[in-house]
């Protein structure tokens, strides 16, 4: 009988900082508690702009990605 692999997944997301309007990124397993912590932390509602669900090996991927296209053009999230 074939094992069933059961992975879990994980999120990379998008939302807008409200002081000081730059678009934020990261990963997490768990979407309602990492908002719960930034909005612990900001003191405003955050709203997840844009969400990719995967497995969280290539999510992981998908972010080391971004940073390096990020820092290789020296670009600044506005």
């Amino acid at each position: 009988m074939d094992q069933i692999i059961k992975k879990k997944k994980h999120y990379l997301y998008l939302w807008r900082n409200q002081y000081n309007n730059r678009t934020c990124y990261g990963v997490t397993g768990n979407l309602e508690t990492r908002r719960s912590k930034y909005e612990g932390h900001t003191g405003f509602d955050v709203e997840f702009s844009y969400i990719l669900e995967g497995d969280a090996l290539i999510i992981k991927e998908i972010e080391n990605l971004l940073k390096e296209f990020v820092e290789k053009f020296d670009l600044a999230w506005n």
